[in-house]
């Protein structure tokens, strides 16, 4: 985890408008961007939008933003990619998270405490996105959706659920201690003692 990332605070009162961070990795999901796709207005209507698409589709959703009326145009944000150097101003400025589940996702959502949505990938080795995602619905972070079962609307419920108990969440995952912010450099000292 960078260390910009381990000096975001929780954020103890949602913003107004909320936002929501859907974010699809490098190449993209579809999936996460197909469902978005098909509930994009109905959350322009009461949030800001930052919507990391990856590659694969961010031409097509790209048209499909132009074609929205401005004032949800502009409440609505699109990258290929983020910058792994600016991320952890998108991370302060998020009060929902929707991604996939992989290991240093979900170590930041634990770490920053945002309440998240999580579609871990069905076939990942020894459905280990499953077991990361089970570590933030423990510390009542996470919700997470099937991808096998999922359709947009239980999406957007997911989101509209965190949103509405945003304090609760928070409040309670402070009580949860954190991912250790030096569990590399401390490996790295216990490897080094080892060795020598």
């Amino acid at each position: 985890i960078m260390t910009q990332i381990t000096e975001i605070k929780p954020k103890k009162t949602i913003g107004r408008p909320p936002t929501i961070f859907i974010t699809c990795g490098s190449r993209g999901s579809q999936v996460i961007n197909r469902l978005t796709s098909e509930i994009i207005k109905s959350l322009l209507d009461d949030f800001i939008v930052i919507h990391q698409t990856g590659y694969l589709d961010y031409q097509e959703i790209r048209r499909r933003r132009r074609l929205l009326p401005p004032e949800l145009r502009e409440k609505y944000e699109l990258y290929p990619l983020i910058d792994p150097m600016e991320i952890d101003g998108v991370y302060k400025r998020a009060d929902v998270i929707v991604a996939r589940a992989g290991a240093n996702t979900v170590a930041e959502i634990m770490l920053i405490k945002r309440p998240a949505v999580l579609i871990p990938i069905p076939w990942a080795y020894k459905n280990e996105q499953k077991q990361n995602a089970k570590l933030a619905e423990r510390q009542k972070l996470a919700i997470i959706l099937d991808q096998e079962k999922i359709s947009g609307s239980d999406l957007e419920r997911a989101i509209r659920q965190q949103v509405k108990d945003y304090e609760e969440i928070v409040t309670k995952a402070m009580n949860y201690q954190s991912p250790d912010k030096k569990a590399a450099e401390n490996l790295v000292d216990l490897v080094e003692e080892v060795l020598s």
